[in-house]
């Protein structure tokens, strides 16, 4: 199982095989591409305090990461809480409706690491450093630093793909 995972700081394209890299250039930083998907993204997130990556999967990826998700259900642990959609305690020296200082209620079902196969889709794309380069540049500004902690990414990653198989419901 994922146990013995370690992560690799080559890049490596066959980490990213679900995502559509014509629509999200992960892999070309430099692109004017890239540049505009993380415009959009700091966009939503100034406009709405989130941004969804409409699209980052691609659509032929879904069932087989549904399936991943779906088959490590059982394993999960589930918690609820009060944060920010950030994971954070609420930040009262930012404005009113401001991500870090809205509370939310949070359902949300964790898998541990050694439960996941290093095959596994949402694994490889976890550790890819293009997908954590490119989270964390939409990021940047929104939470106050561009040194991002990894649990955010974390969080971020898997709540996503949690998402698909069983929906995050956030409300206040």
């Amino acid at each position: 199982m994922g146990s013995n995972h370690k992560v690799q700081n080559a890049e490596s394209l066959s980490d990213l095989t679900c995502v559509d890299l014509d629509r999200f250039p992960l892999h070309k930083p430099h692109s004017e591409i890239y540049r505009r998907c993380i415009a959009e993204a700091q966009e939503g997130l100034a406009k709405e305090g989130c941004c969804v990556l409409r699209g980052l999967v691609r659509a032929d990826a879904l069932p087989k990461i549904a399936a991943e998700t779906g088959d490590l259900a059982p394993k999960a642990h589930f918690t609820s809480s009060r944060a920010t959609v950030y994971g954070q305690v609420s930040d009262e020296t930012q404005p009113e409706g401001h991500p870090l200082s809205a509370e939310v209620q949070r359902d949300n079902g964790f898998v541990a690491g050694d439960h996941i196969d290093d095959s596994a889709w949402i694994r490889q794309l976890y550790h890819a450093p293009a997908f954590r380069n490119f989270i964390g540049a939409c990021l940047v500004g929104h939470i106050g630093t561009p040194h991002l902690p990894f649990g955010l990414i974390r969080a971020f990653a898997f709540t996503s793909f949690w998402g698909l198989w069983r929906g995050t419901r956030y409300s206040k």
